[in-house]
């Protein structure tokens, strides 16, 4: 146990310093610590991620909803992961340099579903599931649309971002959102090194000042996420939890998970029987009828 001498002379140090004496963390929805998190719907080899049929599927199995936004050309906000639309449409083209007509005319990976807007989303909803809200870049205009848009939505959510220039804005126009700063130990992703320098392991908390943070998987462990996590009481996501593997190294470093591939956690619960954690025993509960193919 610290002494007080030495828990004063350790505020003036490390996550304490960063945070500042007026930090002062909104409480998170109880869904961000019970919930586990599709991370862009509920979604498989036949489902694309961010379409209504991914949010659809991730209603119908109870559970919470993660989605990407950004701004076409037209200043009309849609839910889609990528700066470029060829992965998922086949087309060739940057997203913030399409209008919507022309994004409506594309088709995600072969079906007929097509990148919704934002409103869309948010009427399939309809306050039936949680949703983390991921704004991709940091636009005033981005993040006023989105705020003004949720300011008339009457279900749960919350807000995150890579960039904590975003949290800091999105503050300024709602100061009761609950926002995360998402980061990495960006290793595998391609960045400009001052860029990653930045906002790797959260160097830029400062900035946004987060009520949760949201680290990549692999960044565990870290005695930086666990001193934002214990000193500060800040909850943590981990994102993107893929297997039985993944979802071990979670459950000893963070509070929630941000998933995929939901039938490996099952097979991985299955054979664990009544012996869970708490921690498990939430997602347990929350995916024990989802089966996807």
């Amino acid at each position: 146990m610290l002494s007080y001498l030495a828990m004063k002379t350790e505020k003036k140090h490390g996550v304490y310093k960063e945070a500042g004496k007026n930090f002062s963390p909104r409480r998170v929805h109880k869904w961000m610590l019970t919930n586990p998190i599709a991370h862009r719907g509920l979604h498989d080899a036949l489902t694309p991620e961010n379409s209504l049929a991914a949010f659809e599927q991730a209603i119908r199995k109870g559970t919470a909803i993660e989605l990407d936004v950004q701004l076409t050309k037209d200043e009309r906000v849609v839910v889609f992961h990528d700066d470029n639309v060829k992965r998922m449409t086949g087309f060739d083209g940057e997203l913030e340099k399409m209008t919507l007509d022309e994004l409506k005319q594309l088709r995600l990976k072969g079906t007929e579903e097509r990148i919704p807007t934002f409103d869309e989303v948010l009427d399939l909803v309809d306050c039936k599931a949680p949703m983390l809200v991921e704004i991709k870049k940091h636009k005033k205009e981005l993040e006023r649309l989105v705020i003004e848009r949720l300011h008339t939505y009457e279900g749960e959510y919350a807000i995150q971002a890579f960039n904590p220039f975003v949290l800091r804005n999105v503050r300024k126009l709602d100061p009761t959102i609950v926002c995360g700063l998402l980061s990495s130990k960006f290793e595998d992703m391609k960045l400009m090194r001052i860029k990653k320098a930045g906002i790797k392991n959260a160097r830029l908390f400062f900035i946004g000042k987060p009520d949760f943070l949201s680290f990549e998987i692999h960044s565990f462990p870290n005695d930086r996420i666990d001193d934002f996590r214990k000193k500060l009481g800040l909850p943590v996501l981990a994102w993107t939890v893929r297997s039985k593997e993944e979802l071990e190294r979670a459950k000893n470093f963070c509070d929630n998970i941000i998933f995929e591939n939901i039938n490996a956690l099952q097979e991985h619960f299955a054979r664990l029987g009544s012996n869970l954690a708490t921690f498990e025993k939430n997602i347990v509960q929350a995916v024990k009828n989802t089966t996807l193919v």
